[in-house]
């Protein structure tokens, strides 16, 4: 069972992949440890070093979520041909959250 904390889902591990929308160029991407920033560069984010935590910014920027063993289980589901696609469990993270940091 899992349980939703701030938007963040926690399994045993706490394994949730987090992800930056822009508003503006409509580009999602994923966080690293590295700033990544997005298509046309008004949002940026980054994973802190626990792996957990994250900082990110800009106007446009909106965190996404998603439950990883959701999103390994629809690709292992993934139909070949003549079907829908298999969903996943994604989520917008709330705005005040303890683990998504936004900065200025």
């Amino acid at each position: 069972m899992c349980v939703l904390d701030c938007g963040v889902y926690k399994t045993g591990k706490g394994e949730c992949v987090k992800l930056i929308f822009c508003r503006l160029c409509q580009h999602v991407y994923s966080l690293s440890y590295d700033k990544h920033t997005c298509m046309c560069g008004e949002t940026w984010g980054y994973y802190l070093h626990d792996g957990l935590h994250a900082v990110y910014g800009g106007a446009n920027a909106v965190p996404l979520g998603f439950l990883n063993d959701s999103f390994v289980k629809a690709v292992a589901d993934q139909p070949e041909e003549n079907a829908r696609g298999v969903r996943f469990e994604a989520f917008v993270i709330p705005t005040k959250c303890d683990t998504m940091t936004l900065e200025e």
